[in-house]
C-alpha cells in the first residue's frame, strides 16, 4: 500500500478559502501554496456547499478495508461467485499486503449487497445447446395464438410410489434406527416407479398412459397410433396440428414420417435436442 499523503493544516485551508475570496482561481491557488489541484477544488467545495474548511470527525472504529479493497473483492465475486472468504482474504493480502481476518471480508461482501446463498439445481446444458434453445425461443416466441392453439406437446415423466430418490432426513435418538418410524420404505425388482406419458395443448391435457417397461421405438408407434390422434380430437386440435416432443434416442425421424404417412396426417415435427 502506499503511503498517506500529508494532512493539510487549518492555517493553509484558510489561505486557500483567502485566495478564492480574491478571485484566484483554482490552478493559481494550487501554484502558489504548492497544493495538488485536487485537495484546492475539495477545499472550496466543502466551504461553499457546507459552510465549514475542517473535515467532519470520523466516529467509530475505522473501516478495516479501503473502498477500493472492496471494488477489488467484488469484482473477484463477480468472476467467481463460488469463491471462499479465505481466499479472498488471501488474494487481498497478495495485493495490498494487508492481512484481513475471513469475518471481514463476508461483513464488507454483505455492505454491498451480497449474500450467501445455496445454488439452485439446474439440469446441466451445454454451450452449444444453449445457442440453439436460445434460437429456438426466437423463432417462435412472435407466434400468434392461433398458431400456438394448434401446438400439441408430449412428454414422458417418472413417477416415484414409495418416497423419493433423494435422501431422507429422519430425527432420531442413538439406538432407535430400526423403529418403524424412523425406516424408508423400499420395494423389490424395482417396482418402486412408473413411467408416464402424455400430451397437452393450449386447451387442456390429454389421458396418462402408463409404460409398463423400457419404450422401444416400436412401443412408441404404438403408443401414438393409439393416443395421439386421439388425444388431438379431444383437445378440439385439427387434424393438421404441430407435433413438439424431446429428442429421445429411441425415436427416429422416419418413425414419424411412417406414421404421419400411414394416418395422413400433417404433422411439423420439432426435434428440441435435450441430450447434453
Amino acid at each position: 500500500m502506499g503511503r498517506k499523503g500529508k494532512q493539510t493544516t487549518f492555517n493553509q485551508k484558510q489561505l486557500v478559502i483567502f485566495q478564492h475570496e480574491k478571485g484566484k482561481t483554482i490552478l493559481n491557488i494550487a501554484d502558489f501554496l504548492q497544493m495538488k489541484r485536487s485537495t484546492v477544488f475539495g477545499i472550496i467545495l466543502r466551504y461553499k456547499n457546507e459552510d465549514r474548511i475542517e473535515l467532519r470527525k470520523q466516529t467509530g472504529r475505522r473501516k478495516v478495508l479501503t473502498d477500493r479493497e472492496e471494488s477489488l473483492i467484488i469484482r473477484q465475486i463477480k468472476k467467481n461467485p463460488r469463491i471462499s472468504a479465505p481466499k479472498l482474504a488471501s488474494e487481498i493480502e497478495s495485493a495490498t499486503g494487508k492481512k484481513v481476518h475471513a469475518q471481514t471480508i463476508k461483513r464488507a461482501i454483505h455492505n454491498r449487497g451480497y449474500n450467501g446463498r445455496i445454488a439452485r439445481k439446474k439440469p446441466y446444458v451445454c454451450e452449444r445447446n444453449r445457442r440453439k434453445r436460445l434460437q429456438f425461443a426466437k423463432e417462435y416466441e412472435n407466434k400468434g395464438e392461433d398458431w400456438w392453439k394448434k401446438a400439441l406437446f408430449s412428454d414422458e415423466s417418472k413417477f416415484n410410489v414409495f418416497g423419493s430418490d433423494g435422501r431422507q432426513m429422519v430425527r432420531r435418538k442413538p439406538k432407535e434406527e430400526m423403529k418403524t418410524k424412523n425406516l424408508r420404505a423400499t420395494v423389490k425388482h424395482g417396482r418402486g416407479n412408473t413411467m408416464i406419458w402424455g400430451c397437452m395443448s393450449a386447451s387442456g391435457v390429454s389421458e396418462l398412459v402408463f409404460i409398463e417397461d423400457i419404450i422401444k421405438k416400436e412401443d412408441y408407434l404404438h403408443l401414438l397410433q393409439h393416443n395421439l390422434v386421439k388425444s388431438a380430437e379431444n383437445l378440439g386440435i385439427e387434424k393438421e396440428f404441430i407435433f413438439y416432443q424431446n429428442n429421445d434416442p429411441s425415436i427416429t425421424p422416419i418413425l414419424y414420417k411412417n406414421f404421419c404417412s400411414t394416418n395422413a396426417l400433417k404433422c411439423f415435427i420439432l426435434l428440441h435436442n435435450r441430450r447434453i
